[in-house]
């Protein structure tokens, strides 16, 4: 990083890199969290039931033009969604080719990585749809559930409404860490695997997941550091914010300059993954025959 950013500092370089740092980065930078609500409140309340059903009544009665604006809403987010993926696609690819080479280009890396761009976004489409469904499935049945214990008379918040919270909780858990595992897995070694042999996102995991499997235990020990990477950022982030009286979080969250200004992070955890691969041999070695080999 030292070396790429600082070896000479170059400003022009920052802001070509941190543009393609950017691309790379639109639609995985953002977010989701959940919540949860605990306590056993007076569910047998005569206010509480009768502003659940207050609820319902004017949901059922206002259906037709709630169901028409959130179709039009989720079908520009669903455009929006894909075409920013299909750049962020093709953004990955030029930022690593520019992490690995020491350089700053745009044009060159967009129009060479066209193919494996274009691999990779049709496989994002697929895992983001499979993922889609799967917890959208967990929810629509909770949701189902809470839909019938709110049309009963006798509402509470227990038997199997609780129940079913518990195990939603537990398996969307669960859910969350191996998808992140195979989104990690992506990020860090696959896609430099289609950049150095310039392979197709399936068979570029079927070369991976050979290595992996004589390798589990290395890449899960580094799922888990990446994670405690991930928080430590997190905090530092966080300190930077406070520390400026939140003039610092205004900056960060403007698009593109934010990515500027966190160019050191971003290209760390860039090179990190392959950096890691490439102790495996020449075959997995991104840096090999560049200013910037690094010896496995």
């Amino acid at each position: 990083m030292k070396q790429i950013l600082f070896n000479p500092f170059d400003i022009g370089k920052w802001f070509v890199l941190g543009f393609t740092a950017w691309l790379a980065t639109l639609v995985s930078g953002a977010s989701q969290g959940t919540g949860g609500t605990g306590g056993a409140g007076d569910t047998d309340d005569p206010e509480i039931q009768e502003a659940f059903r207050e609820t319902k009544n004017w949901v059922m009665e206002n259906l037709e033009w709630i169901v028409g604006v959130g179709v039009i809403v989720a079908s520009i987010i669903v455009v929006v969604t894909i075409v920013l993926t299909w750049v962020q696609s093709r953004g990955k690819f030029m930022l690593l080719d520019n992490v690995v080479n020491n350089r700053a280009l745009v044009g060159q890396p967009w129009k060479e990585f066209r193919s494996e761009g274009n691999s990779l976004f049709l496989w994002s489409l697929v895992f983001s749809l499979i993922a889609f469904f799967v917890f959208g499935g967990a929810i629509g049945g909770l949701g189902w559930l809470i839909y019938l214990q709110l049309d009963a008379s006798d509402f509470v918040w227990t038997g199997p409404l609780i129940g079913y919270g518990a195990g939603f909780v537990g398996f969307v858990f669960l859910l969350g860490v191996g998808f992140a595992y195979i989104a990690r897995l992506l990020e860090d070694f696959v896609i430099p695997l289609m950049y150095l042999r310039r392979l197709k996102t399936t068979d570029a995991w079927r070369v991976f997941l050979s290595l992996h499997s004589q390798n589990v235990g290395s890449f899960i020990a580094y799922f888990l550091w990446m994670m405690l990477l991930g928080f430590a950022w997190s905090i530092v982030i966080f300190a930077f914010v406070l520390l400026t009286c939140c003039i610092g979080g205004l900056l960060l969250a403007i698009p593109y300059l934010g990515t500027v200004l966190l160019l050191p992070m971003l290209v760390f955890l860039r090179a990190l993954g392959p950096t890691f691969l490439g102790q495996f041999g020449d075959d997995f070695n991104l840096w090999k025959g560049t200013q910037l080999e690094v010896q496995p």
